[in-house]
């Protein structure tokens, strides 16, 4: 997954700083779930500070991914209390969609593993 250009990308077409498309972005990302998820709840995303938002979520992306940082990647429970303070201190529908694409993303086994338990 493109996981920063996604979210530089995104930010750019949010604040009109580059105008790249939204049609456009849809072609480019459009097997990335984190993009999908990123174009919902547009209306609760408004309501916060994106940047500061994003920043927050992406630093703890960068912190728990596996191929660029490969001893954090180990630590889940670690990940998943960050996460829970990041929902905590946004508490915005937009932000849990957001940190739960990339927890998704950086724990892929407990994703399909609760994905395959919703289904049973």
């Amino acid at each position: 997954m493109k996981v920063s250009e996604i979210f530089n990308d995104f930010y750019s077409l949010m604040t009109g700083r580059k105008f790249t498309g939204l049609e456009g972005m849809l072609k480019k990302y459009r097997e990335e779930p984190l993009f999908l998820v990123m174009l919902t709840n547009l209306s609760s995303a408004a309501e916060i500070s994106l940047f500061e938002a994003m920043q927050e979520a992406y630093g703890l992306y960068k912190e728990f991914d596996r191929e660029k940082n490969p001893e954090s990647g180990a630590d889940l429970e670690k990940l998943y209390d960050k996460a829970m303070e990041y929902g905590q201190k946004w508490s915005n529908p937009w932000c849990w969609q957001l940190i739960g694409a990339l927890v998704a993303q950086l724990d892929p086994d407990r994703a399909e593993t609760d994905s395959l338990g919703k289904a049973a």
